[in-house]
């Protein structure tokens, strides 16, 4: 966990310092283009996820041959995802009624073949506990894309500099994740470990979408409501406020459950372990997101600019609802480490409609309304995500 919180501190720090850089050079309206193709990416890469990856991690006997059956199941599945918005760029950019958004589509999604080549590999290592090594690839791969997002920036390409940014990420983490896994995929593809990841991995599937859909939602609606530039105001303070709740989820969850896998069966010592490390994020997370809160304005003024104040009382919305984000995914892994995805599942179709419910409501007061809504929202998953998960691990 210490090489994992230590590596995320300075990932997000690093991002921390690019996106003031960034900030300054950009417009919100820059950020925003970008910013309307989240729920498209995001839902494809759900697909190629579908929890495969999860799940190889999860089983301690796999082999090879599971490991490269993941493999070409999900590079088949970012081909297909990759296509359909290579095609559709043209009716996204319509309906957005954004015209530059069609090109930026079609440069963009390569981001998913990127994520479906690196995924076994990156599952291994976080098999096998190398947090070292994950912390190290991710550094570098930050430390180069950033630099040159910032170069394009200032070279005057605009959105175009965020986008360049994400592509040389792909192909640096892509080179430095096989020279540190030392895996190649094997032409093999076992219909029996298919079968066995698929019953798992099908429900993860549904949940992550449905998840993925709400979470994108909010660039959806405002692109659609109140134009590219909020979307960019909303999502430089969503980065802001969610920076501290990041690097703590990232570090807890991503180490708990290959560490706290031969524990599943342990239902009193997963209820212990689960209930210490929520605690430890509240203790850690209230105090530093109430000062993130209070010094808001000097801080947005001092690092972004002045024309960037418009983003502080959505950052002081947001944070209270984001304390809890790491308890809310800490209780959802603990009940994909009892293998319920059945209860994630069922979860995800329970609080959604009440998420979506509380969006809508949102529309009306503008992006004020719509980071209410946020913030309500997810303490609402995360106290039925510990409720349900403490009663299955009775």
């Amino acid at each position: 966990m210490l090489w994992t919180a230590g590596g995320r501190v300075a990932v997000r720090g690093m991002q921390f310092v690019v996106g003031i850089f960034l900030a300054r050079l950009l417009t919100p309206a820059d950020f925003g283009l970008v910013g309307m193709l989240g729920v498209f990416i995001g839902v494809s890469e759900m697909f190629v996820d579908c929890g495969f990856p999860l799940a190889l991690v999860r089983k301690v006997d796999r082999t090879d041959e599971d490991a490269s059956t993941v493999f070409w199941f999900s590079l088949g599945v970012a081909a297909v995802c990759y296509a359909v918005l290579f095609f559709g760029a043209s009716a996204i950019a319509g309906f957005f009624g954004e015209p530059r958004l069609a090109l930026v589509a079609r440069v963009v999604t390569t981001g998913i073949l990127f994520g479906a080549l690196t995924s076994v590999p990156r599952a291994l290592l976080r098999a096998q506990l190398k947090f070292r090594e994950l912390s190290a690839i991710s550094i570098a791969v930050i430390a180069v894309s950033g630099a040159l997002g910032i170069f394009f920036a200032y070279r005057g390409f605009g959105a175009w500099a965020l986008v360049l940014q994400g592509v040389i990420g792909g192909v640096v983490g892509l080179v430095l994740t096989y020279a540190v896994a030392h895996w190649l995929p094997g032409f093999a593809f076992s219909r029996a470990s298919f079968r066995e990841f698929f019953s798992f991995g099908w429900k993860h599937l549904a949940s992550s979408i449905v998840n993925a859909v709400y979470y994108h939602a909010y660039s959806l609606v405002i692109g659609r409501t109140l134009g590219s530039a909020s979307v960019g105001v909303y999502a430089r303070a969503h980065s802001w406020a969610s920076l501290p709740p990041q690097v703590v989820t990232e570090a807890m969850t991503s180490v708990n459950y290959p560490l706290l896998a031969r524990l599943q069966g342990d239902n009193k010592a997963l209820r212990s372990s689960y209930g210490r490390l929520a605690a430890l994020s509240l203790i850690m997370l209230v105090p530093a997101l109430g000062l993130m809160a209070a010094f808001a304005e000097q801080l947005v003024g001092f690092v972004l600019g002045t024309h960037w104040l418009c983003c502080v009382p959505y950052i002081r919305i947001l944070v209270l609802g984001l304390a809890f984000e790491p308890m809310m995914c800490l209780y959802q892994n603990m009940l994909y480490l009892k293998g319920r995805t059945d209860v994630v599942l069922k979860l995800e179709l329970l609080q959604k409609p009440v998420c979506f419910g509380l969006v809508f409501a949102g529309i009306p007061f503008g992006l004020k309304g719509l980071c209410v809504a946020k913030a309500a929202s997810t303490m609402f998953m995360a106290a039925t995500n510990f409720a349900v998960a403490r009663r299955v691990a009775r």
